[in-house]
């Protein structure tokens, strides 16, 4: 069932949420209030969060991209595969679960070389070193 934004009106859904639900698919008016109560507006990223992102994509000496191109990592803990997702990656570095060169540099934050030491999950009963 798809709804009009007079019909999502009448079933009480806040004005600045109707375009984010106007003829979309859902099973039934239940449905669609269950999707509206779980919805959550993500705020604009601020022009320092911007840069954070430019240098992650960009910026062959942030952690984030050494990493990557090494390709070298421990069983992704989210897919059951060999290789995380770029933002599982990003979420380890940002919450310290690697260790470059004995720091905890975050996703953008510039790596050392050589690299001489590199701790996945330092501290945990299964962490992986790489040398």
């Amino acid at each position: 069932m798809q709804f009009t934004g007079g019909q999502l009106k009448d079933l009480g859904v806040p004005p600045d949420r109707i375009k984010y639900f106007v003829d979309k698919e859902y099973d039934s008016p239940e449905d669609l209030m269950r999707a509206v109560a779980e919805f959550r507006i993500t705020p604009p990223k601020s022009d320092e969060e911007k840069e954070i992102d430019r240098i992650i994509r960009e910026d062959p000496d942030c952690a984030f991209q050494v990493l990557w191109e090494l390709q070298i990592f421990p069983w992704s803990t989210q897919s059951n595969s060999t290789t995380p997702s770029k933002r599982e990656l990003r979420q380890w570095l940002d919450d310290g679960a690697v260790r470059i060169n004995g720091k905890f540099p975050k996703a953008h934050e510039y790596v050392q070389y050589p690299i001489t030491d590199l701790v996945y999950f330092p501290g945990a009963k299964r962490q992986t070193t790489i040398v």
